[in-house]
């Protein structure tokens, strides 16, 4: 037993613990692993949904995600609503 106890110390003293990641705040992370934000950038949106960053700019230009309702660009910098484009998905699934 005495044996087992001592590796097992030697083991934790080679294990290296970030005091970083220790203090982190994971309230705001869902069970996927994702944070559960109402703002997103393109990119962070395209990993969310199973669109390229170039088809969710295609989609802004098209009109189908409107400035103003899925996403707004305070200093010329494009953040998605995450709740409307929820919706649209929604929407979009429900009509096919």
């Amino acid at each position: 037993m005495e044996t087992e106890v001592l590796a097992l110390s030697r083991l934790l003293e080679t294990v290296a613990i970030d005091p970083e990641r220790l203090l982190r705040d994971t309230a705001s992370k869902r069970v996927d692993g994702a944070e559960d934000v109402e703002y997103l950038s393109i990119r962070d949106l395209a990993r969310r949904i199973p669109y390229a960053e170039q088809t969710i700019r295609n989609l802004m230009t098209g009109g189908v995600f409107r400035l103003g309702e899925h996403y707004i660009k305070p200093r010329s910098r494009i953040m998605f609503r995450w709740s409307k484009v929820r919706d649209w998905l929604d929407r979009q699934n429900n009509s096919v």
